[in-house]
């Protein structure tokens, strides 16, 4: 999210986040690895017939910001019509999937994210797709999409599965999404009224701890229904992820408000003193028609844009932050097929670990070719309700006599 919401989104997707060190286990009996890490982490190879060894040569490297830092986790999906291949993994495990439907000798074109989309003759319809992220808490921060395979005969056969094809190879792009300190490159946009949110109607402060700047958004106090926007974006084409990121659930009522802190370093943090707009309440809502906000629908896929709907009508002037998760799973969630497992719930979110409720810093920025700040670790996004807040704060230290 360049926060991994996924922020990256981020995704998208944005998110103390701890560099992991994974060791992989060495490759038996020299078999071909079951799973390969490309050196710039851009994709992600798949053995389709059996558990394979493992690669000795993994990368630790994923592209951008929080998806690199924290990944550790991967669930692969296979969809041609009713048929279903499914397999999950740590990193230094091999990734095991097995009975990838085929069609034979004119095999499946699995080049998209949503049967839907995918081309027609002359090979069938097919859906595939690739979700990296956290174990621990399934925050899916990377997304890819199959876009080559090799043959038995060392051929490349292109997106399509057939009986023919031994590996498959996903390219990876990460969830990214995140706040700045200007409109136009951040994620989170708010309005005034019922209108749309837009970068020309979001106010921007900055609140300042220990001398750190964070981005803090302002919206009105006494108001009823204010539309705010986040958006997604990733490294590669998002419209071509989307299709196969499914909701799961209906994520009405999951906007978490709290006191806002600052984070310090070191798993430390700085809690905002009174005064709280604590009485200020945020449902997730579809807000594409301002004015009519509606529930989104679950199994549909997960929108670019997601809207945040405000009430301060019961608050006094304070800061508050939020942070929501959105709970998606891979294309399909059926569980019917003997052999096949079960299907996991994954979790869109603004930051992962500790940092989902420390303030997100604001360095990075929405855009593909917004720089970074490789110090930037996401999380929840800072708001001033009303007119009269201010946020400065003096670091005190203490040092001892030598």
């Amino acid at each position: 999210m360049k926060k991994t919401c996924f922020a990256g989104i981020a995704v998208l997707l944005a998110l103390a986040i701890v560099s992991c060190d994974f060791t992989a286990a060495p490759q038996q009996n020299n078999e071909p690895p079951s799973v390969q890490y490309s050196r710039d982490g851009t994709s992600i190879t798949l053995r389709l017939d059996g558990e394979g060894g493992v690669d000795r040569n993994m990368s630790r490297a994923l592209t951008d910001n929080l998806a690199k830092r924290g990944y550790d986790f991967f669930e692969v999906v296979f969809v041609q019509g009713t048929n279903i291949a499914r397999a999950s993994w740590e990193i230094g495990q091999p990734a095991g999937i097995r009975n990838v439907p085929r069609n034979g000798t004119d095999g499946v074109d699995y080049s998209t994210a949503d049967a839907s989309a995918s081309a027609a003759s002359p090979v069938l319809d097919g859906s595939a797709i690739l979700f990296v992220g956290r174990k621990a808490d399934k925050t899916l921060l990377a997304v890819g999409l199959l876009t080559a395979t090799e043959n038995f005969n060392g051929s490349p056969g292109g997106p399509v599965v057939s009986t023919a094809t031994r590996t498959a190879t996903f390219t990876v792009g990460a969830l990214m999404a995140g706040t700045s300190f200007t409109a136009t490159s951040s994620s989170f946009w708010t309005a005034t009224a019922v209108t749309a949110p837009a970068d020309t109607t979001t106010t921007i402060d900055r609140a300042v701890c220990d001398g750190t700047p964070f981005p803090m958004y302002r919206i009105a106090n006494g108001a009823a229904s204010i539309l705010t926007s986040y958006t997604f974006d990733s490294k590669g084409t998002l419209t071509d992820y989307l299709p196969g990121i499914k909701l799961a659930g209906i994520p009405t009522n999951n906007v978490d408000i709290r006191i806002p802190r600052f984070p310090r370093g070191g798993g430390f943090y700085t809690e905002f003193e009174t005064p709280h707009a604590l009485g200020t309440n945020a449902t997730i809502m579809d807000i594409s028609t301002p004015g009519t906000p509606v529930a989104y629908t679950a199994t549909t896929a997960l929108p670019a844009s997601i809207g945040i709907v405000f009430n301060t009508s019961a608050t006094i002037d304070g800061a508050i932050s939020f942070a929501f998760d959105i709970p998606v799973y891979a294309i399909t969630n059926d569980n019917s097929q003997a052999g096949v497992p079960e299907y996991i719930t994954w979790h869109v979110k603004p930051g992962f670990g500790t940092n989902y409720y420390d303030l997100d810093n604001g360095n990075s920025p929405m855009g593909l070719t917004a720089a970074t700040d490789p110090d930037s670790y996401g999380g929840s996004i800072l708001l001033g309700v009303g007119d009269n807040v201010t946020l400065d704060y003096l670091g005190i230290r203490t040092t001892w006599l030598p």
